[in-house]
């Protein structure tokens, strides 16, 4: 069994089994679809500033850092900090 944590956006995610090159199978999980929610608002980026930390002011927690990421398109989470502003998720997501 695959087990998250609640604020994970891989809690109850689909799982499927595949086979490795060298012919071993392994249990993956499938990539979530972003949710759909609307824009709070907007957060100027400042220099040093970390996805957990804004998080922790704009949404549940700083578990919830990976929602930055998927609001603002970006598929590597840090790439969201190099825009000059950070679209905030308005609907924080059901637990």
């Amino acid at each position: 069994m695959t087990s998250f944590s609640d604020d994970s956006k891989y809690k109850g995610a689909a799982t499927r089994i595949t086979t490795t090159p060298d012919g071993d199978p392994v249990k993956v999980v499938e990539t979530p679809r972003p949710e759909e929610a609307n824009t709070l608002g907007w957060v100027l980026r400042r220099q040093g500033q970390r996805l957990d930390l804004l998080a922790y002011n704009h949404l549940n927690g700083p578990g919830d850092w990976w929602r930055l990421p998927d609001h603002n398109n970006q598929m590597v989470p840090d790439a969201v900090l190099e825009q000059p502003e950070i679209a905030v998720p308005l609907k924080a997501r059901d637990r």
